[in-house]
């Protein structure tokens, strides 16, 4: 089977999946890359995966163009994973074989965001060269299905994706023995922007602080708000429980994961939706994480393999309840690093997606019925 990804570039989000459909396709997977890594982000450590011997680069030259052209109309399946890719979508609408689009959720401000001219430019080529082909939508985050519920688009269409990382291998019941013997702790990953909310920890300590509870936070990261975090923290007499780490490379967070009892996500419904929570997930760390936050709804059962909150009151009462009653933490940590190697790996993404494709062929509806490709069904 033929299979073809269109976006701007490969990312660390992508290529594990990327990886395992070139595998289970037995080299008949493609990336096309409409444009080059921007400098800056080389410059910043993003990693370049242009080596791949599946990627096209689809900007480079007449060639690879026109080649990228004849997959979008002769592959068995096409995705499109990028805005901007209406020239391929319309070739591959003509051709009335399966594809999909893969979007996190448009509506992140709200109704303002209709008169967005990316989302004009989106919604005419759905409606006009989209709606009445067989196309699909692969929802990377919970919310998506619902905004397209709120124009009419892809109903009944809509099945589950998202973000998969590499999953690794790791002693589960030895980082959590190991946690037994340590104070707790709190880690929060992130840049210091507004709708990231860095100003909520500190809130959340100040409170659970009065109350008489002893643990630290740990904050990773960098961005315009980190100075006035830190002026934060200083007024509210809180920095011998909160520091501010700065930045560390991907496989030292990892491994601070590891070490720390809970990750704590704060963003809002501008989080579409949040790889840091598949990597704590995975490295046996508690995510209490917020319910806007498009990850969270797919990966956290509350009260069985993390916590959701939706207001101050109910962090407060979460982070709390996980500091009393630790065994429970330590189990929520558990069940998450199953549910990742289980449900939400990229190994199971991979396979659920040919399973989908499968059913898909048949006239059937998917038969997965948790996990990447079960139906995304949208919050009326």
């Amino acid at each position: 089977m033929k299979i073809v990804f269109f976006s701007n570039f490969l990312n660390h989000h992508q290529v594990a999946v990327a990886d395992e459909l070139y595998k289970l396709t037995e080299g008949k997977y493609r990336f096309i890359e409409t444009m080059p890594i921007p400098e800056a982000l080389k410059k910043s450590g993003y990693p370049d995966f242009s080596f791949k011997p599946y990627i096209i680069k689809a900007y480079k030259n007449g060639y690879e163009y026109q080649l990228a052209e004849k997959l979008a109309r002769e592959s068995n399946v096409a995705i499109f994973g990028w805005i901007g890719l209406e020239h391929f979508e319309k070739i591959r609408a003509r051709t009335k074989k399966i594809a999909f689009q893969c979007n996190e959720r448009w509506l992140k401000r709200g109704l303002i965001n209709f008169l967005s001219p990316n989302f004009q430019k989106w919604l005419w080529n759905y409606y006009l060269n989209l709606r009445n082909s067989p196309f699909y939508m692969l929802c990377a985050s919970a919310y998506a299905s619902s905004d397209l519920h709120s124009f009419a688009a892809y109903n009944n269409r809509c099945y589950k994706w998202g973000y998969f990382l590499q999953t690794e291998d790791i002693d589960i019941q030895k980082i959590l023995l190991n946690k037994q013997k340590q104070p707790f702790s709190i880690i929060w990953v992130g840049r210091f922007l507004n709708w990231k909310h860095p100003e909520i920890p500190i809130k959340m300590s100040k409170i659970l602080h009065n109350k008489g509870y002893e643990f630290t936070l740990n904050m990773y990261g960098s961005g315009k708000l980190l100075k006035k975090t830190k002026h934060m923290i200083n007024k509210e007499g809180l920095s011998n429980i909160i520091s501010l780490r700065g930045n560390l490379p991907n496989k030292d967070l990892l491994l601070e994961m590891q070490e720390h009892h809970i990750l704590l996500v704060t963003s809002d419904r501008n989080e579409g939706w949040g790889a840091v929570i598949n990597e704590a997930m995975n490295n046996g760390c508690t995510v209490v994480g917020a319910k806007a936050i498009g990850s969270i709804p797919y990966l956290i059962k509350d009260k069985k393999n993390g916590c959701i909150f939706r207001d101050m009151q109910s962090l407060i009462h979460s982070v709390e309840y996980l500091i009393n009653h630790r065994e429970l933490c330590e189990e929520y940590a558990r069940k998450a690093y199953s549910t990742i190697r289980d449900f939400w790996g990229p190994q199971v993404a991979a396979n659920n997606f040919l399973k989908l494709i499968e059913c898909l062929t048949n006239g059937q509806e998917t038969t997965i019925t948790e996990g990447p490709c079960s139906k995304a069904t949208p919050f009326i």
